[in-house]
């Protein structure tokens, strides 16, 4: 009994690994589109505008983008065995990518000083990543609490009105909220079908024991019914 619940929590926590990783390259893929369509704006308001340098915003989105690029070769190119120690590396790279989004975001926010696309971008990594990664509480908690302070810190650097900044921070938290629930939702949807998936495995394993049993004693039937146990010779009537 105590080896079954073993294999259940490395089962379970080697789908975990692997969900993660999966979807490691496609939330690349989202933040590089997102990144295209707020190059794309940035560039359209600074060629009408030209009230600031294009560099001034690009650079740290430019940052991003080489970052996704080369999370998707790293993950394309290495193979995972989903060890305990690789299932822990996989939870550090997990935290590490989405600290990584999220402060990005922020900080070119604060460089950007356009609260509209940028705050967007920041509202669709917090959700997608709610739910696409099956992730422990801190892991999700700490870099969204990091870099909302960042976007609240730099309005209050900014002298924006406390109107507006009090409005980013039932924002934040309400964000905060609605995201933290929905990745609750989907971490209890993921480990029950998890579970499901592993008792499937598990009965069909058993199936097949039981098979193999069947098949073993008939064939020791059969040796039986052409051999005589007294003797050893064949037996005349089969």
């Amino acid at each position: 009994m105590v080896g079954q619940i073993n294999m259940d929590s490395l089962f379970l926590k080697r789908e975990i690994a692997k969900n993660n990783i999966n979807k490691i390259v496609k939330f690349c893929r989202i933040n590089l589109l997102t990144s295209f369509i707020i190059f794309v704006l940035d560039f359209s308001s600074n060629k009408l505008l030209d009230d600031k340098p294009l560099l001034h915003s690009i650079f740290p989105l430019l940052i991003i983008v080489i970052f996704n690029i080369v999370c998707i070769l790293l993950v394309k190119s290495y193979k995972f065995n989903y060890s305990y120690r690789t299932i822990k590396i996989i939870e550090g790279v997990v935290f590490i990518y989405i600290s990584f989004s999220l402060i990005g975001v922020a900080i070119i926010t604060i460089i950007d000083q356009n609260y509209v696309h940028t705050s967007l971008f920041y509202t669709l990594i917090i959700f997608v990543a709610a739910t696409y990664f099956i992730i422990k509480p801190y892991i999700f908690i700490i870099p969204v609490v990091i870099s909302g302070v960042m976007i609240v810190l730099s309005m209050i650097g900014n002298n924006e009105s406390q109107a507006v900044i009090t409005i980013q921070i039932f924002y934040m938290v309400a964000l905060s909220v609605i995201s933290s629930t929905l990745a609750n939702a989907y971490n209890t949807f993921f480990i029950k079908n998890v579970r499901i998936k592993f008792e499937l495995i598990a009965e069909i394993e058993d199936r097949k024991k039981i098979l193999k049993d069947l098949r073993e004693a008939n064939r020791k039937l059969m040796i039986q019914n052409y051999i005589d146990p007294l003797t050893g010779l064949q037996n005349r009537m089969s």
